[in-house]
């Protein structure tokens, strides 16, 4: 099989994830009082699953373009994995709205503009979230 056009390399992988845990993990770890959870492991077959269910429930409704956004969250269960971090999966469909991202100069205002790349798409609220992965304790590095 070819390989995907947006798959990236190991070294950039690793590259990223000590970004965010330098970054915005350390934020986690100064402000928690327990350590945070970085990953979420789903079986194949798990995202297989949810991937037909969009594609079916997407055809019922019409739309031609469906799509999974990944949103990031936090878990809200009473006990162990309360607060956790998570991700959960969304649908989405294709949107003839075009959106644009306001960048801040370093004076605080506001008068940067760049369109967005990929951004015709909005969540699909008639399809329900796919959430309760799996993750690895103690957290580690990729």
């Amino acid at each position: 099989m070819k390989r995907p056009a947006k798959c990236i390399t190991i070294e950039k992988a690793k590259k990223l994830q000590k970004k965010w845990r330098d970054t915005r993990g350390k934020l986690f770890e100064e402000n928690e009082e327990y350590q945070d959870s970085c990953e979420v492991w789903y079986s194949l077959d798990e995202l297989q699953e949810y991937i037909n269910y969009v594609r079916d429930l997407s055809a019922e409704q019409g739309v031609e373009h469906p799509g999974i956004s990944i949103w990031l969250a936090a878990e809200d269960n009473e006990g162990k994995k309360d607060g956790l971090s998570t991700i959960f999966l969304a649908a989405t469909k294709e949107s003839s709205a075009s959106k644009n991202a306001v960048v801040q100069n370093g004076s605080g205002s506001s008068d940067v503009i760049l369109a967005l790349a990929n951004t015709n798409y909005e969540t699909n609220y008639n399809i329900d979230a796919y959430n309760d992965g799996s993750t690895k304790w103690p957290p580690s590095d990729y």
